[in-house]
């Protein structure tokens, strides 16, 4: 959509743009239980965060099923600890109007 979220440095990616009133999917309020926030990191500079542990149990119930751009990373937005400058791509996403 080529629209900016600002993220403060190690706040996860859902509590910005809930706090920014962004539509973000989900059911399960950022526990990282129903997936339905997840997110592909199609750019960043340099190592992302790494997996948090819900994401570790819960990513590879998600990787057969949802496919993003090539060389992306998924991750769950709930759980993903903004260190960077980075882009990420997710339908359904919709910023306050």
């Amino acid at each position: 959509m080529g629209v900016e979220l600002l993220v403060p440095n190690g706040q996860r990616l859902t509590e910005a743009a809930w706090q920014a009133r962004w539509r973000w999917p989900n059911l399960c309020g950022g526990k990282g239980e129903c997936r339905l926030c997840h997110v592909f990191v199609v750019a960043h500079d340099t190592a992302l965060a790494p997996l948090s542990n819900i994401e570790a149990t819960e990513l590879p119930k998600l990787r057969p099923v949802v496919f993003g751009p090539q060389g992306s990373v998924l991750r769950l937005a709930c759980q993903l600890r903004v260190n960077q400058d980075m882009t990420v791509w997710k339908p359904g996403v919709r910023p306050p109007q």
